[in-house]
């Protein structure tokens, strides 16, 4: 089983921000994560989701499901929490990460935690960001395990008759 969505809800906890709830969920494994609705409203959360999720399943891969995102200015910066998934066969796997990202100039960068040689900047870009996606790793750079799920592509399938007819 395999499913994504807002739930509807506003976060309450924090009365300066604009956000809801959404949840994941893969297999029995389930997560609820908050989604600033900042500079995105729902719907452009649910129609990333259901572009990433079309792609996994022609195989396209790797992509991410963002579910909280905020622009970075010019004086700060800010982070992306997003959910990259990676098919092997007809398998799929997913995990959670935390990214930060800053501008320079006109570009966005994200800064990669999980490498351990290589740049640390990666320009971003908001409508492929895939592109920033690195090679799926299962070990970090200080020798633990990396948290992920796996789904089956047919799980993805399913989600996305439910969610996004």
């Amino acid at each position: 089983m395999f499913d994504i969505h807002l739930t509807g809800e506003i976060v309450t906890e924090d009365p300066d921000s604009k956000a809801v709830w959404g949840e994941i969920r893969i297999g029995a494994f389930r997560e609820r994560f908050v989604a600033r609705v900042v500079c995105w409203s729902a719907e452009q959360y649910e129609k990333q989701w259901e572009s990433a999720l079309r792609k996994i399943v022609t195989g396209s891969t790797p992509t991410a499901l963002i579910t909280d995102y905020v622009e970075p200015n010019l004086s700060s910066g800010n982070s992306l929490w997003w959910w990259p998934l990676y098919r092997e066969g007809d398998s799929v796997y997913i995990q959670n990460h935390l990214r930060m990202l800053y501008r320079k100039g006109d570009s966005v960068y994200m800064q990669d935690q999980l490498v351990s040689s290589g740049p640390l900047d990666l320009q971003f870009s908001l409508q492929r960001p895939w592109e920033s996606i690195k090679e799926r790793k299962i070990v970090g750079a200080e020798g633990s395990k990396i948290s992920e799920w796996e789904t089956t592509v047919e799980s993805i399938e399913d989600c996305l008759v439910r969610r996004f007819k």
